[in-house]
C-alpha cells in the first residue's frame, strides 16, 4: 500500500499574510519526497510586500490549521503577482 501524497488548494496565510489561491503538492522519488507549488494574484495583498519572505524562510499555514515550512520567491509579471512556493521538511500536517 502506497501513502497518499499530500496536495491542497485553496487560501493559505504565508507569514501571516492571507493568499487566496495556493496550490501546493508532494513529489516523490527514489531519495524521499519534497512539496512546492504557487500562487498567482493581481492585488497584493495587505502587508504582502513587508512580510512575505522577508525572514528567508515562510511560515505556510493552510486554512484546516496544518503548517509547512517554504522559501518563498515572489515576482512580478506587468499585471500579476507569482509566488514559487519550495517546501522546507516535511509537507504540511
Amino acid at each position: 500500500m502506497t501513502a497518499k501524497r499530500f496536495s491542497y488548494t485553496g487560501p493559505a496565510r504565508i507569514d501571516g499574510v492571507h493568499v487566496p489561491g495556493v496550490r501546493l503538492t508532494e513529489q516523490s522519488s527514489d531519495g524521499g519526497s519534497s512539496w512546492s507549488g504557487s500562487a498567482s494574484f493581481e492585488i497584493e495583498p495587505p502587508g504582502f510586500v513587508e512580510k512575505v519572505g522577508a525572514a528567508g524562510t515562510s511560515l505556510i499555514r493552510l486554512a484546516d490549521g496544518r503548517e509547512g515550512h517554504a522559501v518563498v520567491h515572489a515576482s512580478y509579471e506587468g499585471r500579476y503577482w507569482t509566488l514559487t512556493i519550495t517546501g522546507l521538511g516535511p509537507a504540511p500536517a
